[in-house]
């Protein structure tokens, strides 16, 4: 029977993908685990797939189509953080009844990037087949160090913006690199010819992520604190001695 290299990493990763509806169509995007006993959820995505939902205050329907479960959003019912000139989102929400894996998942490395040649697969719901997730992959074909993204072989169809994108790592476990945001078709001919695919890094965005989660914790921690402590202390009776120690 014939195999991949790329089976195992698809596999454990596709329970964390999800596809993001809109009013005006739909995108992808992936869970990012939150600590033990939170039921809020983070989900990260390309910003175009939901700017319009977000500026409008238009609902957004994520779909977990692993589980077949789907948790709709009303504007007061989530919180975005965009990441506009990055084209990337967070979206947080709570709704412990989506059953998101809770193994963490691993990240590229902060200022490292991977050069050319390495081969990266992605994950997402194409327009042509929005119910089914799909994976391509393909080669780096550069890094753009100024906007911190990877020109790819490999196409990227309407629909599966926001997916996320990996590498290999040990023991067959994926390792996100970044999320996918645009095609680049190539009309040199005045036709659309096959072009290359943007995978722009998430490490900046996750980064912040983490350090709000962190300042949320210290936040829990001083609040647990101070319930500790009683706000005044009983009364005593008026012209009542109290011993001195």
């Amino acid at each position: 029977m014939s195999t991949s290299i790329w089976a195992e990493p698809v596999k454990n990763l596709k329970d964390y993908v999800v596809r993001i509806e809109t009013p005006n169509g739909h995108g992808t995007g992936f869970v990012v685990p939150t600590p033990a006993g939170d039921t809020t959820r983070c989900i990260v995505t390309a910003w175009h797939v939901i700017d319009h939902a977000s500026e409008w205050n238009e609902p957004i329907r994520i779909n977990h189509l692993s589980s077949k479960k789907c948790v709709f959003l009303r504007s007061d019912q989530r919180r975005i953080n965009p990441a506009k000139g990055r084209d990337q989102a967070l979206i947080h929400f709570s709704a412990s009844e989506l059953p998101f894996p809770e193994v963490k998942l691993s990240f590229s490395e902060t200022d490292t990037h991977y050069v050319e040649g390495v081969e990266v697969g992605w994950l997402g719901y194409p327009a042509v087949a929005p119910a089914t997730q799909c994976f391509f992959c393909g080669h780096i074909s550069a890094y753009i160090e100024d906007t911190e993204e990877y020109f790819v072989d490999g196409v990227a169809i309407n629909g599966v913006s926001g997916g996320p994108a990996f590498i290999q790592g040990e023991n067959e476990k994926p390792i996100i690199i970044g999320l996918v945001t645009e095609y680049h078709p190539n009309f040199a001919t005045g036709k659309a010819l096959p072009g290359i695919s943007v995978v722009r890094s998430i490490n900046p965005l996750i980064k912040h992520y983490e350090e709000q989660q962190k300042i949320q914790e210290q936040r829990k921690l001083k609040e647990a604190e101070v319930s500790d402590i009683p706000a005044k202390l009983p009364a005593q009776a008026e012209g009542t001695a109290q011993p001195c120690s």
